[in-house]
């Protein structure tokens, strides 16, 4: 039995603060789309990078995680 090798994730701020969105690695590092399709928005909010998954009492976008879940 082996294991999914688990890519390295950043987390994104949305541009109104309220869910850390995932970013997958790619071409444009953080800077590209998040694992939900959002673009980056170019928000001082929406600018905010976080290596380590947040903790409650931030969440974490619903969508995003719903795509890293799926088979």
């Amino acid at each position: 039995m082996t294991l999914p090798t688990l890519q390295p994730v950043t987390y994104r701020r949305d541009r109104l603060g309220e869910c850390w969105h995932m970013v997958p690695p790619g071409e444009r590092g953080p800077r590209g789309r998040t694992l939900c399709g959002e673009p980056r928005q170019g928000t001082p909010l929406s600018e905010t990078y976080a290596e380590t998954e947040p903790t409650p009492p931030d969440c974490l976008c619903l969508r995003c995680r719903e795509v890293a879940l799926a088979p």
